[in-house]
């Protein structure tokens, strides 16, 4: 189980630091605590970049109350950045924060106790902090007290109390709890499953979008609309990784797992592009090359391709040379050999026969000339082959 409101790398860490969230207890002390740690951080407003200061500014924290501060110092040593690791000191830490009535302690308290690791595991302990903040009204609390009266490998099993606070934590707002009855759902009422499913992916659950966008492809639980779809899979991709969206574009376009759809493929093909992902670019123009985006389109498969060589997609600079030897008005052999040559340069396997094949409908001028368009190409997109033999 991961962590939910206190993540404990030093990039985590910083987030916490750079956070715009006021402070409890202390008020204006802390927030200027926060930007003394800040300062320190990054070496800005007069002050050095000094982590060792950064970190003698964070033990002023728990005699000043500020929580947030004492729980980032408590990562730091838990995790051993900036600091010599000491567990001892991180668990005083979140447990002194916990005492001051900082929910987010007392709800870390509780998850430290349930996943172990820093700790020896105590799924008592773990259930006494996640009720103490559950008290609080804390949403964080009520799931993972859920999670843990409901999911069998944790071997409570408590099933009544685990849904009653799981009700108790949708009441409080948390996403992840209702993304959970969206599951509990599925096989059951998969409209009630959608209406959870778009509560969680209206409050960001990553995994709820993505289950949003494919029932409103696939008319699962609600009535179709692609262009809805399209919408969530545009907030989606945000955070998703580009050869994720690529992949998901491969299921639509050859109907693995969904219905075959190109219209969407493309769509999705095109968010990978714009990440600057290859394989989108290539795929774009294979399907302008074929007619799978309307009609053919070679002037738009030209640009996808380059788009795509640009970007080292290698098999895309043979196919601008078959574009530029075989397709009718956009013929241009010494623009085709320029491509194969680069091709080959990049050990294409394909581009040596057309290479000998194009050569003897060329004149040595053309073929002159292509080496030099190749060269500069080459040179301006910093993919100059090792060996510059064919120029």
């Amino acid at each position: 189980m991961k962590r939910y409101k206190l993540c404990t790398s030093a990039i985590c860490c910083l987030l916490l630091v750079v956070a715009t969230t006021p402070y409890s207890f202390a008020g204006v002390d802390c927030i200027a605590l926060k930007q003394e740690v800040k300062n320190y951080y990054n070496g800005i407003n007069g002050y050095p970049k000094d982590k060792g200061k950064m970190i003698e500014t964070l033990k002023k924290a728990e005699g000043m109350k500020c929580t947030t501060q004492m729980l980032i110092l408590g990562a730091f040593y838990e995790k051993g950045q900036f600091v010599k690791k000491n567990i001892s000191e991180a668990m005083r830490l979140f447990s002194s924060a916990a005492d001051m009535g900082d929910v987010q302690a007392i709800s870390l308290l509780g998850e430290t106790y349930l996943t172990g690791g820093t700790v020896e595991k105590d799924y008592d302990k773990a259930i006494h902090w996640f009720e103490k903040a559950a008290a609080e009204n804390d949403g964080n609390a009520m799931f993972m007290l859920s999670y843990m009266y409901l999911d069998p490998r944790i071997g409570i099993k408590k099933r009544s109390e685990g849904l009653d606070w799981l009700q108790k934590a949708i009441s409080a707002g948390d996403a992840r709890a209702m993304n959970q009855m969206a599951r509990m759902q599925e096989s059951r009422n998969p409209t009630e499953a959608f209406y959870w499913y778009l509560r969680a992916a209206e409050k960001g659950i990553p995994g709820a979008q993505y289950e949003v966008a494919m029932r409103l492809v696939q008319g699962k639980g609600v009535d179709k609309s692609p262009a809805k779809a399209k919408e969530w899979f545009e907030k989606l991709s945000a955070k998703m990784k580009p050869s994720d969206i690529y992949d998901l574009g491969v299921e639509f376009y050859g109907g693995v797992g969904v219905e075959k759809d190109h219209d969407m493929a493309a769509f999705l093909f095109n968010l990978a592009a714009k990440r600057n992902f290859p394989a989108a670019y290539y795929s774009l123009g294979d399907m302008y090359e074929h007619g799978k985006i309307g009609e053919k389109n070679l002037g738009s498969a030209s640009v996808a391709y380059k788009s795509a060589a640009t970007l080292g997609h290698n098999y895309s600079m043979f196919l601008l040379g078959r574009l530029y030897e075989k397709s009718g008005d956009m013929q241009n052999l010494v623009e085709a050999y320029q491509w194969y040559l680069l091709a080959d340069a990049a050990k294409e396997a394909l581009a040596k026969d057309s290479l000998e094949r194009l050569k003897g409908r060329l004149s040595e001028k053309e073929i002159n000339a292509a080496k030099k368009r190749a060269e500069i190409w080459a040179r301006m997109n910093s993919r100059v082959p090792n060996s510059l033999d064919v120029y």
